[in-house]
């Protein structure tokens, strides 16, 4: 079912998943940080465990729902943003000084609740750095801003995400991007 992103919540999804016959071994996906780091904007949430709008606790409440309706959570690190690491750009986005490191938050929740990890963050860091240029990065991926990818791109990054789900050893997870 295609659903309007901009009336999409987690009730919803939670309903749409609920409504389809699902067996033991379906998957769930879960993959935020991208925005989430906009704090000042709508939707924004700080890292830590404890603050209003813990980036933690959002994950965790995922988290539980599948693990509490056999369904099985797998969290997703966020996609690094599209540059390369190169003069004064030499780090890691997505850890925002003094707020945390939104993907290292993911991989702790991950290791906290004994759920399976891809880390897209360290593969798209990697990928990109094999280009010459964030310029050419750009002309691989970009869409129309600096953030969403152009079809080819999200192919692309698609791909990785296959990759790093086979590259997991858990064979059934694997088996659904075929």
């Amino acid at each position: 079912k295609i659903v309007d992103a901009n009336k999409h919540d987690w009730e919803e999804t939670k309903n749409l998943i609920e409504s389809k016959d699902i067996s033991e071994g379906a998957y769930l996906l879960i993959q935020f940080g991208h925005n989430d780091e906009h704090i000042e904007q709508a939707g924004g949430t700080y890292p830590k465990p404890e603050g209003p709008n813990s980036f933690y606790k959002e994950l965790e409440t995922y988290v539980d729902w599948a693990k509490n309706n056999a369904v099985i959570p797998v969290l997703i690190t966020p996609v690094e943003r599209r540059a390369k690491s190169e003069g004064n750009n030499n780090h890691k986005t997505h850890n925002i000084a003094n707020r945390g490191d939104y993907a290292q938050i993911v991989r702790d929740l991950a290791e906290d609740k004994n759920v399976l990890l891809l880390d897209l963050q360290n593969k798209s860091w990697n990928e990109y750095n094999t280009y010459k240029s964030t310029t050419e990065i750009n002309q691989v991926f970009a869409h129309d801003d600096n953030t969403h990818f152009s079809p080819k791109g999200a192919k692309i990054v698609a791909g990785w995400v296959k990759g790093l789900a086979c590259e997991s050893g858990d064979n059934s997870l694997c088996e659904q991007f075929k």
